[in-house]
């Protein structure tokens, strides 16, 4: 089971897009793509690791937002040194996998954020620039340039969409993109380690210190509260609410595991919603050889770091603990021509011990499919699994 409290010693960026009528979510992310979620940010934060986006082509981590479009993350990857280049990466919120879209054609970014209309804004370098974003190319374009008022900055959108910076001359600056203005609104009083600041959809400023020191900025009398000292060095902050399954509630793992018979490594993923009360949880097995018999089972003890194999098996089973099997009527499945099969939960009536259990907000199941698998060995196999965290 994964801990709800990994303590992380690594470089840490945060990320949010802007909808006021949903519950926001505060994540993070590391210098080395270790994404965290930062729960009850407004009174007694904690933090969870949640995933894994580590390939970003050599880059470190450097600012982290969500594309309202599309539910996913978005992280800007910078190469160390003066001359170094950003890159700008999407990471799907159920897998943790990262795709390019582009290289920025400007200096080194450290900071990015994206508006609810998805405009995308990043900021960086010695040179102080701010620049425009086009979320489906990828593409920047300067929009500013502000030598120490906006060099190496993290950034935030306001709710009238301005830009609101904090900049590494230890103050707050702000860009109108209607008209094109740079002002700053002088010192903010927390020093040179500010490395995040993400504004709430109720207008509440929230920075982020690089040991890890949150705190809460009110803007009008230029004062801060110190919510929390937290175990990761941060890079920036930002909010999120991705679509589908909330980035967190699902994690994938076990990616290790044996390729079957069509030269894949099947994959197992969830539709649906993770809200135990919703009861519309979906499971779905991919990259499987077509025509053959599967099952799904889960686990209340998924082992992320231990699967094992076994002379029963040509793949690795990645689950301890109570398992249930889902062979009642109509779950034993037959895999479709196109390598696929797929099982939609009772959430009240999961199979267990020759009983039955109801799946709860908060509890961690592991999820995994099995299926024959001829003509490899042993002749059957497994997918990789997941964890699902239920709300």
């Amino acid at each position: 089971m994964l801990s709800h409290s990994s303590a992380l010693t690594c470089l840490l960026a945060l990320a949010l897009p802007s909808t006021a009528a949903a519950q926001q979510e505060l994540y993070a992310v590391s210098g080395l793509g270790q994404i965290v979620r930062i729960d009850d940010y407004a009174t007694q934060p904690t933090s969870v690791q949640v995933g894994d986006a580590s390939t970003l082509n050599g880059r470190i981590a450097r600012d982290i937002a969500v594309d309202p479009t599309t539910g996913e993350f978005v992280i800007v990857g910078t190469t160390t040194g003066f001359s170094g280049t950003s890159r700008l990466f999407r990471i799907d919120p159920a897998t943790f996998i990262s795709t390019e879209i582009s290289t920025f054609s400007l200096f080194p970014s450290y900071s990015l954020d994206v508006a609810p209309d998805s405009r995308g804004y990043s900021t960086g370098s010695v040179f102080g620039y701010l620049s425009a974003l086009d979320m489906v190319t990828g593409q920047d374009a300067l929009v500013a340039f502000g030598n120490g008022p906006l060099s190496e900055s993290d950034m935030a959108i306001d709710l009238d969409g301005t830009v609101l910076i904090a900049s590494v001359s230890e103050n707050f600056v702000r860009y109108d993109p209607m008209d094109g203005t740079v002002v700053d609104l002088g010192p903010h009083g927390l020093g040179n380690r500010v490395t995040g600041v993400e504004i709430d959809t109720d207008g509440t400023i929230y920075v982020i210190t690089l040991f890890g020191v949150l705190y809460r900025y009110d803007m009008a009398t230029g004062t801060s509260t110190m919510l929390a000292d937290l175990p990761i060095f941060a890079q920036g902050l930002g909010f999120a609410i991705p679509a589908g399954p909330p980035a967190g509630d699902v994690f994938h793992y076990c990616p290790y595991t044996v390729p079957n018979s069509t030269g894949q490594i099947g994959r197992i993923d969830v539709t649906g919603s993770t809200v135990a009360s919703d009861n519309a949880m979906t499971l779905v097995a991919s990259d499987l050889p077509a025509n053959r018999f599967g099952a799904f089972f889960y686990s209340d003890l998924p082992e992320p770091e231990s699967p094992f194999s076994s002379s029963t098996s040509d793949g690795l089973n990645c689950m301890r603990g109570s398992i249930g099997l889902f062979n009642g009527p109509g779950q034993l499945q037959r895999i479709s021509a196109g390598g696929t099969m797929q099982l939609t939960l009772d959430l009240t009536n999961l199979p267990v011990g020759g009983g039955a259990a109801s799946a709860m907000a908060g509890d961690i199941l592991g999820f995994q499919a099995w299926f024959r698998d001829m003509p490899n060995p042993v002749g059957n196999n497994y997918t990789g699994a997941l964890q699902v965290i239920f709300r």
